[in-house]
């Protein structure tokens, strides 16, 4: 397949609007490093910089797995798939949280994400999308997908997501003939004018190697983590990174003799946080989750894509 044929069937060529924020957010760092080449290097005169964004200030990133179960069995899945239970999270208690979200963050939130398991699963998805931008108007929602459904979505969903502010980011996996071209999506994608964006391909995953023997400084993992910022929210329960939350939710009920100790301190209830600063001192203080997990240093620990055989050592290494 030529080059232009697979971007198109694949929907990157949609992404017109998201290259145009690539270089805005790329003018701004050259701005930042100018600042800093001048020699006047102070907070003033970067924050001045950095202020120029409309979104500064504002809490980066929070996600809701609407979804619990997938229809792909990924071996290494972050989001342990293979063994989470057939579930979608329910309306009530999906707006519930994000009205508390919306709260105790005035609103300020750039992106909101809608993720799974695999979340075009849920036959309900236009609600949530419209729940959560009814709460965060200014907000770009984002669902991301494995694609598998996406030529199948009807046009309601295409013109929910353009009236939403709602792009969608998927990932192609290496299933060879069985995956699907992408061209009627492609095609909805245009002609509602979605962004369509290609997420890094997965033909490999990073492991998330959970070890219970040889634990780790838990500041120093902290500090590396680079999914700590992936904040979770699940039933009430703040996670700061998705690791915390299928351990709590899903290993441990699916090995219930290998199980990895979750503290009470680990997650917080977000009924009890009073604005984004509390958000802020949970996310970046070390949680004693972080003692097992080589994610943020386990460099040559990727795996080539392959089939779950719903074994622990997809996940945990001892």
């Amino acid at each position: 397949m030529k080059r232009r044929d697979f971007l198109q069937n694949t929907g990157f060529l949609t992404c017109g609007c998201a290259l145009g924020a690539i270089a805005h957010n790329l003018a701004q760092i050259k701005e930042r490093r100018n600042v800093i080449k001048s020699g006047v290097i102070n907070q003033e005169d970067i924050t001045k910089v950095m202020q120029k964004s409309k979104y500064f200030g504002w809490l980066k990133h929070i996600q809701f797995a609407i979804t619990y179960h997938c229809n792909l069995n990924c071996a290494y899945c972050n989001n342990m798939s293979p063994i989470a239970p057939i579930y979608h999270l329910p309306l009530d208690v999906f707006e519930k949280d994000i009205i508390q979200m919306a709260k105790i963050t005035n609103k300020k939130i750039q992106n909101i994400g809608l993720l799974g398991g695999e979340p075009l699963l849920n036959k309900k998805i236009e609600e949530y999308i419209k729940i959560a931008h009814r709460n965060f108007e200014d907000s770009k929602i984002t669902i991301t997908t494995n694609g598998l459904l996406l030529n199948e979505m009807p046009d309601s969903f295409w013109k929910c997501c353009a009236e939403n502010n709602t792009n969608i980011k998927y990932t192609i996996y290496p299933l060879s003939k069985n995956y699907p071209t992408l061209l009627r999506a492609y095609e909805q994608a245009k002609k509602y004018h979605v962004e369509l964006l290609i997420k890094n391909s997965a033909y490999h995953f990073r492991l998330m190697n959970l070890d219970t023997k040889n634990l780790n400084n838990k500041e120093e993992t902290h500090k590396n983590c680079g999914d700590r910022s992936c904040i979770l929210i699940d039933h009430g329960r703040m996670y700061p990174c998705p690791c915390v939350q299928t351990v709590d939710m899903f290993f441990n009920k699916y090995f219930k003799d290998k199980q990895i100790a979750i503290d009470e301190n680990d997650y917080c209830d977000i009924y009890k946080l009073k604005n984004a600063k509390d958000i802020h001192d949970f996310v970046n203080k070390a949680k004693d989750m972080c003692k097992y997990c080589n994610f943020a240093t386990s460099d040559g620990e990727d795996r080539v894509w392959a089939y779950s055989k719903k074994d622990a050592s997809e996940w945990r290494r001892a």
